[in-house]
């Protein structure tokens, strides 16, 4: 037998192969168990497409074999993946982003009851779908603020932030 890397899906597919037989893999996805062995070949450029990966995890798993081998291969290398971090706006910038999509919200609400609306004071599956749309951009309005307040904690703790530093991200309020 060849020698496998771990954590890829030729790996994988010779665990599955090995738990379940080839002739089951083979039935699993209504293909030949000579061409589940090509996808257990790391020498052979033959690879299992989705729904074939998922019907060869799922026969596993039904036999009651543990975890889906392929799909652990899957999670393991997007798990390896770096992604740079997004650039981060002034919280008081993102707020108003908030406060605007929360209005939008407010409007379409206060739109869907208007007695002129589509379904005058009973608001339609239409204007329930806008109401939604619209606070789904609040939530991610909201979501991308605390992400950025998020980020600048963690690089706070790795500053000291003086007193002069705090004053200038306080508004001052007339009174």
């Amino acid at each position: 037998m060849k020698p496998r890397r771990p954590t890829t899906f030729e790996a994988a597919i010779t665990k599955i192969m090995g738990d379940l037989g080839d002739d089951a893999c083979g039935s699993a996805i209504g293909k030949s168990a000579a061409l589940i062995r090509k996808f257990a070949d790391p020498d052979c450029d033959s690879l299992p497409n989705l729904a074939q990966a998922f019907s060869l995890d799922a026969a596993y798993v039904r036999a009651g074999l543990g975890d889906a081998p392929i799909g652990a291969v899957y999670r393991e290398l997007i798990s390896q993946i770096t992604v740079p971090p997004l650039p981060t706006i002034d919280p008081a910038e993102r707020l108003m982003t908030v406060m605007s999509e929360v209005g939008q919200v407010a409007n379409a609400i206060r739109a869907s009851i208007h007695p002129e609306s589509p379904g005058g004071e009973a608001r339609t599956s239409g204007e329930c779908r806008d109401i939604i749309a619209e606070a789904v951009e609040a939530v991610d309005a909201l979501q991308a603020l605390i992400r950025d307040l998020d980020a600048e904690r963690s690089s706070a703790r790795s500053r000291p932030v003086s007193l002069m530093d705090r004053s200038r991200h306080r508004s001052t309020v007339p009174g």
